[in-house]
């Protein structure tokens, strides 16, 4: 009987032991990098301004909205790729 206590303390311990461990939990962070598509983030070239009437400065004027409104629908598009990556991410 002598001989056996101490084999059967040591396998009570280790069942206890085995009892008490909690899984180990892994927790792993992936980042995915999105980026806007080239053509959006490309600069919208500036009109050259080359006349001295007032046809000539009407003209520009109506170039320099169309770059505006060009940069604008760029703008527009970059905050639908931004709002498609966020909202497909949740």
């Amino acid at each position: 009987m002598n001989k056996l206590k101490p084999g059967l303390i040591s396998l009570f311990l280790m069942l206890l032991l085995g009892c008490s461990t909690q899984p180990e939990i892994v927790i792993k962070t992936e980042y995915i990098t999105a980026l806007p598509p080239t053509a959006l983030i490309q600069d919208v070239p500036a009109p050259i301004w080359n006349g001295g009437t007032n046809q000539a400065l009407t003209h520009y004027i109506l170039l320099l909205q169309s770059s505006i409104d060009q940069c604008n629908n760029d703008k527009q598009l970059l905050r639908e790729f931004t709002h498609e990556r966020f909202t497909d991410a949740n």
